[in-house]
């Protein structure tokens, strides 16, 4: 994701890509699972550039996971959610975003977590010091759209 196409009240941070080795090793961790056909990662950050009235400037944090096929990134999505579903505990709410994936969980609480799949893709939004009022649904859908677009042989900024 582009520092670009960051929604206007958020700046976006350069993407960050990891070594296969350790990009792999951070996603066992995250989901609890072997990864099986785990390609590889990258992940962004997006700041919210008003404070709220506690002083706070959340961020929302992007990881864009790829695997071999669908079934893989479905195996590590359901393990990615159990953890962090688990997590969060009783606190977690349901959220409903639509953003065009083939399959999506969400959930708020202290913490918002937002997973999509879409084919072999795995896209993973968590947020920090935010509210359930963010517009999660729009980043979400931005993601999806720059997914379909890469994968159409366009460039996702254009």
């Amino acid at each position: 994701m582009s520092k670009s196409s960051a929604p206007e009240g958020w700046k976006g941070r350069s993407p960050k890509f990891l070594s296969p080795d350790d990009a792999l090793r951070k996603w066992q961790d995250a989901t609890e699972t072997n990864c099986g056909g785990f390609v590889s990662y990258g992940t962004t950050y997006f700041l919210k550039l008003k404070q709220d009235a506690d002083g706070r400037q959340g961020h929302l944090c992007f990881t864009v996971f790829s695997f071999k096929t669908p079934e893989d990134a479905q195996a590590a999505m359901k393990g990615l959610t159990k953890k962090e579903r688990r997590k969060a505990g009783a606190e977690a709410k349901p959220l409903q975003i639509s953003a065009g994936a083939e399959e999506t969980e969400a959930f708020t609480g202290k913490h918002t977590e937002v997973h999509l799949r879409l084919g072999g893709v795995l896209v993973r939004l968590e947020s920090a010091d935010l509210t359930a009022n963010e517009p999660y649904a729009d980043f979400a859908k931005l993601q999806i759209d720059r997914i379909k677009k890469t994968a159409a042989g366009k460039n996702p900024d254009a």
